[in-house]
């Protein structure tokens, strides 16, 4: 995936963004708003994304004549718990990928 920087500005959620164009193997192009005063500790956060020096605001792309556009709607700085990260003890199962496909 390639970018180029283009002209132009906004402020999402108090923070100035910058534009970039995106274009995929195939030839599709997507809008991306990022801001450079927030830069992500994991570059793999924003996978598509992380090549920017900044942290993604906004992106918008065109699929057949529809056009779609997220945006971010809140940023958190509190630290999150690291019992999030724990694995349950009970209540799930281990599959293999042809498992989750409905084959054995």
């Amino acid at each position: 995936m390639t970018y180029s920087f283009e002209e132009g500005e906004k402020t999402i959620l108090g923070y100035k963004c910058k534009k970039a164009v995106g274009k995929l193997p195939d030839g599709t192009t997507y809008t991306v708003w990022y801001t450079p005063d927030l830069v992500p500790e994991n570059r793999n956060f924003q996978y598509e994304t992380r090549s920017l020096p900044g942290l993604t605001m906004e992106y918008e792309i065109e699929n057949k004549n529809q056009k779609v556009t997220c945006t971010v709607s809140r940023i958190s700085f509190s630290p999150v718990q690291a019992s999030r990260f724990d694995l349950p003890k009970s209540g799930y199962r281990i599959m293999t990928y042809a498992e989750s496909k409905g084959g054995k």
